[in-house]
């Protein structure tokens, strides 16, 4: 998917404390890239993020801001 701003690609993730986060795609390692190709297409599990690994989107984005809630 495409960010909505920025228009970079993005896929979501999943925190420790369960909450989506936007990841850029050219974060990810081959085992990740390889666990997403390799799941059902009905499958709605997130990848974990792992901090220092993942870069949130939020930190390469032009237009953060657009999606920080209040």
């Amino acid at each position: 998917m495409k960010c909505q701003k920025c228009k970079k690609e993005i896929i979501f993730g999943i925190t420790k404390n369960g909450k989506a986060i936007p990841i850029d795609l050219d974060s990810l390692s081959e085992e990740d890239m390889k666990w997403l190709l390799s799941r059902n297409p009905n499958d709605n599990t997130l990848l974990p993020f792992r901090w220092g690994e993942h870069v949130t989107h939020f930190a390469t984005c032009t237009n953060p801001e657009q999606f920080r809630k209040e």
